[in-house]
């Protein structure tokens, strides 16, 4: 578990840092920019809670990649794009919360 919330981290997000972890944290930073591509490369990643960021851009179809996604949490940031309706083929996806985001 990477567990890295209200620390006021600022810059973007490295997919490195999850690598390791099924779950990772990081809500309530100052995380900016863009979703790194590279974010699907997460294989065992089952919860993701990047919420109360900057984050902004697209929401990938990188999403597509994290088949053992469960939980993920992209509310209260930036990103202005649609959803890819693939979503639903993500088969183990319980929770999505796209919310607050321009």
């Amino acid at each position: 578990m990477l567990q890295l919330s209200s620390n006021r981290l600022i810059g973007q997000v490295m997919p490195s840092l999850g690598g390791f972890a099924s779950l990772c944290i990081v809500t309530s930073n100052q995380i900016n920019g863009p979703l790194d591509p590279e974010i699907g490369n997460l294989k065992d990643l089952t919860r993701m809670d990047l919420s109360n960021n900057k984050l902004s851009g697209f929401i990938l179809n990188r999403f597509m990649q994290l088949t053992e996604v469960q939980f993920l949490n992209l509310s209260h940031n930036a990103f202005s794009s649609h959803i890819a309706p693939d979503v639903g083929l993500l088969n183990q996806l319980k929770v999505v919360d796209l919310s607050r985001n321009t």
